[in-house]
């Protein structure tokens, strides 16, 4: 009896404590709550801002100021500049658009669509008259004049099945000083054992894809990593140098 007793409180255990983390996350929800951010400040004694003007929270150095660029897209993501306007990636959208500041003001007033129907783009990079994109499970290219800003011909996904989903699947990629095309691939979990070795790595890639798209050509250049989110080569030595959000 004390056996069965106990194998039927498990479940039952499972259930108040899963019915518990539904409710506190339902009433930290609710307009007018304070947040957990909130409490755990309060608690520490450091007074948090509301969101709502984000500008306000920043501060910059004498002689620099900070202000809205633009705010018309969703959920902006990649950044990549031109000499024709800032070139941005929305993952929400499935685009990547060009920014435009037609009055010469230093915001931008307009966007222009160059690719759309995506799989959730982020990184972006220019190189050679191309522009490259990194969907969550592809890379693609088009055609791209950057002093006069305009997309020629169509994309074309030179990179495809690559590892999607799982907690990190947006993707950074940029030249390196060897010509190869280098992208981060995120873990897809924060403790596990990966089942696809690419994850948790930064990859590259020849520039023109291997041809079929199947990633032949390509190799993993550093694993270990959970999530790089940015990666530069030092001027003096061309090592590269990344970020990892652990």
């Amino acid at each position: 009896m004390v056996v069965g007793y106990g194998v039927m409180m498990k479940p039952l255990r499972l259930l108040f404590s899963t019915l518990a983390a539904l409710a506190l996350a339902a009433w930290l929800s609710m307009p007018g709550v304070r947040t957990t951010q909130q409490l755990a400040s309060e608690a520490l004694g450091i007074t948090v801002h509301s969101p709502t003007n984000t500008s306000s929270m920043l501060t910059a150095a004498p002689g620099f100021q900070v202000v809205r660029y633009y705010a018309g897209i969703s959920g902006p993501r990649g950044l990549v500049a031109t000499p024709a306007g800032l070139i941005v990636s929305s993952p929400s959208e499935g685009a990547v658009y060009r920014l435009v500041d037609s009055n010469h003001d230093g915001t931008a007033d307009r966007h222009l669509t160059l690719v759309e129907g995506l799989n959730q783009p982020s990184g972006l990079a220019v190189h050679k008259h191309w522009l490259y994109i990194a969907e969550a499970d592809a890379i693609g290219r088009i055609a791209y004049q950057p002093l006069l800003g305009e997309t020629q011909g169509r994309y074309q996904r030179i990179v495809t099945r690559l590892p999607s989903g799982g907690n990190h699947w947006r993707r950074v990629i940029r030249f390196g000083p060897d010509g190869w095309l280098y992208l981060a691939i995120g873990s897809s979990c924060n403790v596990c054992i990966e089942k696809d070795p690419r994850r948790g790595t930064i990859m590259r890639f020849h520039v023109d894809g291997d041809g079929d798209g199947d990633g032949d050509g390509s190799e993993i250049y550093a694993s270990g990593l959970r999530n790089s989110a940015g990666f530069d080569w030092a001027p003096w030595n061309q090592q590269l140098y990344a970020t990892d959000n652990g």
